[in-house]
């Protein structure tokens, strides 16, 4: 197991989001990018990535219903996760 499957880091990733309720959609993830993920071990690659590659902090942010998002298809968050998985040598 590597990444997000891995029994610790899935437990450690679900106490995280599972702490998170604000906004009015506090069941999905936005960032403060503006962009709203599929997933939230997509969320957490990109944001090791962001801080890793441009030592910028990435937040997780409210999703509200007015607002537009880039939403990342799953196919662009399963890229995220294995670029994550792949630079930090996970596998």
């Amino acid at each position: 197991m590597h990444g997000c499957q891995d029994f610790r880091v899935a437990k450690w990733l679900g106490a995280e989001y599972a702490a998170y309720h604000r906004g009015d959609l506090p069941q999905q993830i936005c960032d403060s990018e503006g962009y709203k993920f599929p997933n939230y071990c997509a969320f957490k690659s990109k944001q090791c990535l962001m801080k890793k590659d441009y030592h910028e902090t990435l937040y997780r942010t409210e999703c509200y219903q007015t607002k537009r998002y880039n939403e990342l298809s799953p196919e662009e968050a399963e890229e995220e996760v294995q670029r994550w998985i792949d630079e930090s040598d996970l596998s």
